[in-house]
């Protein structure tokens, strides 16, 4: 008859309780390197975004400049064409 020797209930735990801590370690390990590697996406994610936003305006603000030129170019060229207008027909306008 072979017996074989059980290992001490409290042995078995011990070494339970050191792989646990192992194991423990290296998540700990891998969540921090993926909190640092999320945070540096969104960091670039926030500078990309800034950048576009800054694109965006400088375009906005070239196209309501382009407006206000061409409305003030429409008032010019109405206010001419009207005097035209007026030589034309001879209209003139009294004064009281």
């Amino acid at each position: 008859m072979t017996t074989q020797t059980q290992p001490k209930p409290s042995m078995t735990y011990e070494t339970d309780i050191a792989v646990l801590q192992v194991e423990l370690r290296n998540l700990s390990e891998k969540v921090d390197e993926h909190t640092k590697t999320t945070q540096q996406m969104l960091r670039e994610y926030h500078a990309e975004n800034n950048r576009q936003h800054n694109e965006l305006f400088t375009r906005i603000v070239k196209l309501e400049n382009w407006r206000w030129m061409l409305m003030g170019a429409g008032v010019v060229l109405g206010m001419s064409g009207m005097m035209g207008i007026e030589k034309l027909l001879g209209i003139h306008y009294q004064t009281k």
